[in-house]
């Protein structure tokens, strides 16, 4: 899978860019989320509910609110989730808000707090790299590789950046 984006060296993970970034380290209160845009939030699942529709499909929905109200996450075709988020768990989610009939995120990204990830998480609460991928791959999987590989090899890696640059830029 990696040699399909053109990474067959620990060298080229590292000099992998991503495409783009996202901004995932500003946590809105739900009162504050705006139709259309997207946003991080974090709450604590109040209800959850699986429900199977048409040829085998399902929706899991899960109601998470904070001190100033509640939103429903919706995920389409990911029944593992209903065995996965327990009411009680405090989530971080990120994804486009929308209000039909009330106030959702489809499909965010989400993340337990206090979870495996601990609090240096790689995917929520800081600016956050976007890579190209192949199929097969998730992004989760390519930020935790490319960060594994560059704690461990970043101190052998040649420096590009002129001197006179770095230190004019800090």
């Amino acid at each position: 899978q990696l040699a399909q984006v053109g990474i067959e060296t620990v060298e080229d993970l590292c000099y992998y860019p991503p495409r783009r970034y996202e901004d995932r380290s500003r946590l809105l209160p739900i009162r504050d989320l705006v139709p259309g845009e997207v946003a991080t939030v974090r709450g604590r699942v109040l209800a959850k509910s699986l429900r199977r529709v048409r040829r085998g499909r399902t929706i899991f929905e899960a109601a998470v609110g904070d001190a100033s109200g509640i939103l429903y996450g919706v995920w389409f075709n990911q029944p593992y989730l209903g065995g996965q988020v327990k009411v009680g768990d405090e989530l971080i989610l990120y994804g486009r808000a929308e209000t039909r009939p009330r106030l959702q995120l489809i499909h965010p990204e989400t993340e337990r707090v206090g979870g495996d990830e601990g609090d240096a998480s790689l995917h929520m609460g800081r600016i956050v790299p976007i890579y190209p991928l192949a199929s097969g791959m998730s992004q989760r999987w390519v930020r935790q590789i490319v960060s594994t590989v560059l704690e461990r090899y970043s101190d052998t890696l040649e420096e590009t950046l002129p001197e006179p640059l770095r230190r004019a830029r800090g």
